[in-house]
């Protein structure tokens, strides 16, 4: 068999995956814009597409060595969702930046947990300290520069955590 050629069964999955996110989408769209349904809807549709990127990855994911670490980080995702879901259903809801934002920093660990097994891999052991360095000053540069990009202008301090957080994650 030619190892080029896809799983059987993966090309089936990948176009129901594609159908979920435009079955999700249409769903989106079709919510109230700028409403408490929109938002809980929302949260909804990140809860479900975490935690079936959380099972996807760990069933058919094979021998890639990131693949645990990756898939608890999406089911991570989804416990913090859920969380965030819960508040927002036994309160008025926050829609804004909060200081529970700051909770996401989590996400990193398992990301840190993928990267030691893809370098462990991909790397020869006396490399992969100056590739972890490397990415390091690259994500710490972008997580700065997109600080100064989204800071709001006269923020308070649970904003500016929350503009924070959200640098260092997306970085």
């Amino acid at each position: 068999m030619d190892d080029t050629l896809p799983p059987s069964g993966a090309r089936i999955r990948s176009l129901l995956f594609v159908a979920l996110v435009g079955v999700s989408l249409i769903a989106y769209l079709a919510l109230p814009q700028d409403s408490r349904a929109e938002a809980i809807g929302s949260e909804l549709l990140v809860l479900m597409a975490s935690a079936v990127s959380a099972v996807a990855i760990l069933r058919w994911a094979g021998g890639w060595p990131g693949a645990r670490a990756i898939a608890a980080l999406w089911a991570l995702v989804a416990v913090v969702e859920l969380l965030f879901l819960i508040m927002d259903l036994v309160t008025d809801g926050s829609y804004g930046p909060r200081p529970t934002d700051a909770l996401l920093l989590a996400f990193l660990v398992p990301v840190g947990f993928a990267m030691r097994d893809e370098y462990g891999v991909h790397f020869h052991r006396g490399d992969r300290r100056a590739v972890t360095l490397d990415v390091l000053v690259l994500s710490v540069s972008l997580a700065a520069i997109a600080y100064v990009l989204i800071r709001p202008v006269a923020a308070d301090a649970v904003t500016l955590v929350s503009v924070a957080v959200a640098s260092i994650v997306g970085a």
